[in-house]
């Protein structure tokens, strides 16, 4: 497969990924109680799955542009989407005794790992000069503020999560991505 076809396979998978995590974040707003069920984990797993794809998507873009510093940041998001995906799955096993622990350790510490990668890779983004400024931008800015809005303030803002990668998903579908 070439990079092209990973690019824009990638681009689909980021926005169907997006689209995922905006239904699961809404689901927390129609009731608390509905985003604990096998339905709204499968959901995640999708998500995490998804979103991966339309990272290998951006990395088949834009890889050879950047460092050391981009192939952390491109690692760091994929093993924090791996830990929230393989969290959604034990839920979905449904073992009482992993749900504790993935619920309140590993489900966060997967989604502060995505975070980190994020703004690595964000930062890599600007970088290399493939993508339109706001790709570089977005991805340092909107998941520390998706993620912190919420653990503090109100559950189903991860769907802002959600947008920026049906956003980037266009941008490798549609093969707008240099900013030449």
């Amino acid at each position: 497969m070439t990079a092209s076809n990973i690019t824009r396979w990638g681009g689909i998978a980021a926005m169907l990924g997006g689209v995922f995590w905006v239904v699961w974040s809404n689901l927390f707003r129609v009731s608390f109680e509905a985003a604990g069920g096998p339905f709204s984990d499968g959901l995640l797993m999708i998500a995490a799955l998804l979103t991966l794809g339309g990272l290998a998507g951006l990395h088949a873009l834009q890889g050879g542009n950047y460092g050391p510093i981009g192939r952390a940041g491109f690692y760091t998001a994929a093993v924090g989407l791996l830990v929230q995906a393989l969290a959604a799955l034990f839920l979905l096993m449904g073992s009482d005794a992993w749900e504790g622990t993935f619920l309140w350790v590993v489900a966060p510490v997967g989604s502060l790992i995505v975070l980190i990668g994020s703004v690595i890779y964000g930062a890599a983004t600007l970088e290399a000069r493939v993508l339109a400024r706001w790709c570089g931008l977005g991805l340092i800015v909107v998941p520390p503020i998706a993620f912190y809005i919420n653990g503090k303030l109100f559950y189903g803002s991860l769907a802002l999560f959600g947008v920026l990668w049906v956003a980037l998903g266009y941008v490798l579908w549609s093969g707008r991505g240099p900013a030449h």
